[in-house]
């Protein structure tokens, strides 16, 4: 089994601190013909985090002047890369993953975090403890937790996140990883026992 480990998520970050303009281009344009459909889908979840009453009646207009403005699709998008980024880094050029295996996933992994919150509600350390410890990827999971939820001496702590959004990104980032997860190491992490 893969698992992303420190140094890797470490290299990732600083290779995207260290990337000039025309590279971050060169990335992004890599990352959406390698994955469309990852692509596709941080948008939507970007889309739908800033207007989250979208109607089934309602037409769906060109977004992309509002997905290039929004700085919530540029933390997504900034992250989902890193994600990537990382994996790469462990397994080499990671699988196209389908619209099918998205939407699956996605479902799942809802499901999943719903049970593990409501397992983790009373706060209780050991079994907080255990729930992480049956995580295929506790480094990224643990890299996210302080990115989002850190302590602000924590360097990986970006305290420009409020709480609304620190959660909405720490869950589509956990998808992301459960996505590419099931990919690189073939079946679906099973957060919850």
């Amino acid at each position: 089994m893969i698992i992303v480990s420190e140094k890797s998520i470490d290299a990732a970050e600083a290779y995207f601190d260290a990337i000039e303009e025309k590279e971050a281009a060169e990335i992004s344009i890599r990352f959406a013909v390698e994955q469309p459909y990852l692509l596709i889908y941080l948008q939507t979840m970007s889309v739908l985090e800033e207007d989250d009453t979208i109607e089934e009646d309602d037409e769906i207009e060109d977004t992309s002047d509002e997905l290039t403005d929004n700085p919530l699709t540029e933390e997504l998008s900034f992250y989902a890369m890193l994600i990537w980024k990382a994996f790469e880094l462990e397994a080499g050029k990671i699988p196209l993953i389908t619209e099918q295996e998205i939407e699956e996933q996605s479902d799942a992994s809802m499901i999943e975090m719903q049970k593990m919150l409501e397992l983790t509600e009373d706060g209780d350390p050991e079994t907080i403890k255990k729930q992480f410890e049956k995580m295929r990827q506790p480094f990224l999971i643990t890299y996210l937790l302080a990115v989002f939820f850190g302590d602000v001496s924590d360097e990986n702590f970006d305290e420009d996140f409020e709480d609304e959004e620190a959660n909405y990104l720490f869950l589509i980032c956990n998808q992301l990883i459960m996505m590419i997860d099931e990919k690189v190491n073939g079946s679906r992490m099973n957060v919850v026992r």
